[in-house]
């Protein structure tokens, strides 16, 4: 069995064999510390930077710094990790390398991430096939408690097409989400119509949105009518009801599993910045009228002061 840098040295031929047999390879090309940090499970990629030999004649696996969230107490975001601990290792460059990374908190020192790697063979340049068989605490961002609230009965569908999605199963991830929008239908609406009495003026906008709801798909909903919203409930300016649209729109029959992951991806970003913008425009005004009825207050108690006081 060669080593990779045993054809560089002893075997041109086969170097360029090797070569030839990457260039075939259509698979994303991405940076180790994206890699650990962003890619799912068992997603093949090219990692332009997974190994240097250190000047010998050996393989060593790199170790970047990463942004990882961590949920410890005194953290609660996005914290850098420190590499502190690996099993296995890059032992041949042609067979298949086992390795298993362990990452901590450089804020807590508390909170440990694993990861559990194979690569299928390394390329010059330090760069290498590798595959992501699985990580712990399990891959992916925690999913809003607001969001589930607002998903209601429809959560357990939703947390499925979540966990397909970070399995990189675009497919079934697109198919659970599109689900779960069609059965909300009716909820999503619903609580634009409250946001929308709370904060706006609702002319005509309520009864496009009830006119809606006797629709039976979302899509269809939005696309018989131009269905406006308070911009407080616009994601970066447009209308979350139009992206959602575009995204269901689009059928799987046509579609890859990379490009129905990409959507599925989208369609619960979407979700999660709709439920975040319902529960902020409802705090606001909440908020905001119990500031007026307390100054309102103010102003009944002051009143009756200035009545009460006798004349010199």
């Amino acid at each position: 069995m060669y080593r990779l840098l045993d054809l560089q040295i002893y075997d041109p031929f086969m170097n360029e064999q090797k070569e030839q047999e990457a260039g075939k390879i259509k698979y994303p090309t991405v940076s180790l510390r994206d890699f650990l940090e962003s890619c799912p499970p068992y997603h093949l990629v090219i990692v332009s930077d997974l190994w240097d030999s250190g000047g010998g004649t050996s393989y060593r696996i790199n170790k970047p710094d990463l942004t990882l969230d961590c949920e410890h107490e005194t953290c609660q975001g996005l914290r850098f990790f420190k590499y502190s601990h690996m099993t296995g290792g890059l032992s041949n460059a042609d067979a298949r390398n086992e390795v298993f990374l362990e990452y901590t908190c450089k804020n807590c020192e508390q909170t440990r991430k694993s990861f559990s790697l194979l690569t299928l063979y390394l390329l010059r340049g330090g760069s290498g096939l590798a595959v992501k068989l699985g990580e712990w605490p399990p891959y992916g961002p925690k999913t809003p408690t607001r969001l589930l609230r607002l998903l209601g009965e429809d959560k357990d569908l939703f947390l499925r097409g979540r966990r397909a999605e970070f399995h990189g199963l675009g497919i079934g991830a697109f198919t659970y989400y599109r689900r779960v929008v069609e059965n909300q239908k009716n909820r999503l609406l619903d609580e634009i119509i409250k946001v929308v009495n709370k904060v706006g003026d609702p002319g005509d906008i309520i009864e496009q949105l009830e006119k809606a709801k006797q629709t039976f798909q979302f899509t269809q909903a939005v696309d018989d009518m131009k269905l406006a919203i308070p911009q407080i409930l616009l994601i970066d300016g447009q209308n979350p009801l139009t992206l959602l649209h575009s995204a269901l729109s689009s059928g799987i029959h046509e579609k890859s599993d990379d490009e129905c992951l990409e959507l599925a991806k989208s369609i619960r970003l979407v979700l999660a910045g709709l439920a975040e913008r319902f529960d902020q425009a409802l705090s606001e005004h909440k908020e905001l009228t119990q500031a007026v009825s307390k100054l309102l207050q103010v102003k009944s108690e002051k009143g009756k002061g200035k009545d009460t006081e006798k004349p010199t």
